[in-house]
């Protein structure tokens, strides 16, 4: 089996989420080109319309129509969409009064907001858990966000950080955070890409300080990038099995899994860009494991250690600690899949160690619920000539609705 031909991955979830934020925040009609529609970001869509501001699909856009925030009608359903539920968190402070509650999905409702909520009593916002255990469902006063100086631990998640600074420039007096230990800091430098196409005006210092003015938003057209986090799928399939792919349209904004192109590298693969936006991944299908460390790109968590099944040798991935609080604990899910069809993994506080699959054996895998497992298994389970199985489910959906039939056009045969 080889792979060649051109693909063009999703549109990044992560920057349609900031920028509906940043639209509808702005001080007039703006465009978001090319959104992902999915399940996180039509979570996200529901929840910005149900406090006010209009978000319309025109063909491959969406139009934001801002005004004035109000607080909901109803309780806000995250659905399993934790930036999401973070988002709104503080955006539910900048409506006219009232009170906003947010809550979600089974697995989002075990998830952590406690040092974001804890930020913004800071800021001057009443923002509690409403069982008082620092998660959703979460009851935010609104009113406005007075501002002025926070600190904000951020080990746990860079969302906590990247939600303020979208909300901060709406404030009233402006924003200061001091942050201490922030894991996945590319999505913050993505926070900050899409805050500058906005207009908003800020100061930073690494990422342990970041002044935001007041001033809002100005109206703007911003152009949403494919998506590397869907790309790293079938890249990494490639990159096993053999082939040539072009990979289209990823652009040059800043995106935490394009460190997948060094992961595939660094395991025997090449990775050539061509022009804007676009790279062409070349393999011979003879891969070797490597030690990463995805403290800055955790979503790539479940691609690499299925990379590290379909590679010679061990491979080691450091720096996921964090991820026990995704759509699932990650790494625990992926040891007892991976020992689930014959392969050999560790896990420790903040590592795992995946071992070459030598006899894969007949199984069905269960995703968890979690899109990026089923995804990376997908791959497995393609590159090993579909020796095991997955479970039926659409968890895929949450990110990437189009993923089998992507696959299926790259010539896996799905069934």
């Amino acid at each position: 089996m080889r792979i060649t031909g051109d693909y063009v991955p999703p549109p990044s979830k992560s920057y349609t989420h900031r920028a509906l934020v940043a639209a509808a925040l702005a001080d007039g009609e703006s465009r978001v080109e090319n959104p992902l529609i999915s399940d996180d970001t039509l979570a996200t869509v529901n929840a910005i319309e149900s406090m006010g501001p209009r978000l319309l699909r025109d063909g491959d856009s969406i139009i934001a129509r801002p005004s004035a925030l109000s607080p909901p009608g109803d309780v806000v359903n995250c659905g399993e969409s934790g930036t999401t539920i973070r988002f709104m968190a503080s955006l539910a402070s900048l409506t006219s009064g009232g009170y906003t509650i947010l809550t979600g999905g089974p697995r989002l409702r075990e998830r952590p907001m406690g040092p974001l909520l804890d930020a913004l009593s800071q800021l001057g916002v009443r923002a509690e858990s409403a069982r008082g255990d620092g998660r959703p469902p979460l009851i935010v006063r609104g009113g406005g966000m007075p501002g002025g100086s926070a600190e904000i631990a951020a080990s746990e998640s860079s969302q906590y950080v990247s939600s303020i600074l979208l909300s901060a420039p709406r404030s009233r007096d402006g924003v200061e955070l001091r942050v201490s230990g922030m894991v996945s800091r590319t999505y913050v430098d993505a926070t900050l890409s899409v805050m500058e196409a906005f207009g908003a005006r800020y100061e930073r210092s690494g990422y342990e300080r970041f002044a935001v003015e007041p001033g809002g938003y100005r109206p703007t057209t911003f152009a949403v990038p494919g998506d590397y986090s869907s790309a790293a799928y079938p890249m990494a399939l490639v990159a096993a099995v053999g082939g040539s792919l072009a990979v289209r349209g990823l652009g040059d904004l800043p995106q935490a899994d394009a460190e997948i192109v060094r992961v595939l590298e660094s395991m025997g693969a090449s990775v050539r860009r061509i022009g804007h936006g676009d790279v062409v991944v070349e393999s011979r299908g003879s891969l070797r494991g490597g030690e990463f460390d995805l403290r800055d790109s955790p979503d790539l968590l479940p691609v690499v250690a299925v990379l590290g099944l379909l590679a010679s040798g061990r491979t080691v991935i450091r720096g996921i600690a964090h991820t026990r609080l995704k759509e699932s604990d990650r790494p625990a899910a992926l040891v007892e899949e991976i020992r689930r069809i014959g392969g050999s993994a560790a896990l420790g506080d903040d590592w795992l160690e995946v071992e070459e699959l030598r006899s894969p054996r007949d199984a069905v895998v269960d995703d968890h619920g979690d899109h990026r497992i089923f995804m990376a298994f997908a791959v497995a389970s393609a590159a090993l000539g579909g020796r095991f199985a997955l479970a039926r489910s659409r968890s895929y959906t949450k990110s990437y609705p189009g993923f089998i039939e992507d696959m299926m056009h790259l010539g896996l045969e799905i069934y």
